[in-house]
């Protein structure tokens, strides 16, 4: 298995944030942790679906974890 870094631009989710929305405070408290340790902690699972782009297969709340620290810490 091989592990890399990816743009979290290039990942396209299934699920939608109001599938999860239930998770805000989890969401909100990982996007923090995320901050403060300056990396995610749990990484998502993704495959390549073309040259430059992934779909989320495992993570989906730490995805949004991750887009929410994108927008507090452009």
């Amino acid at each position: 298995m091989d592990f890399f870094l990816i743009d979290v631009d290039t990942i396209k989710c299934s699920i939608p944030y109001s599938k999860v929305q239930d998770y805000e405070r989890q969401i909100d408290r990982l996007a923090n942790l995320i901050l403060d340790s300056e990396g995610i902690i749990n990484p998502v699972f993704v495959k390549k679906i073309g040259s430059n782009s992934y779909e989320l297969v495992y993570g989906e709340i730490e995805y949004y974890a991750m887009i929410k620290v994108g927008k507090i810490d452009p």
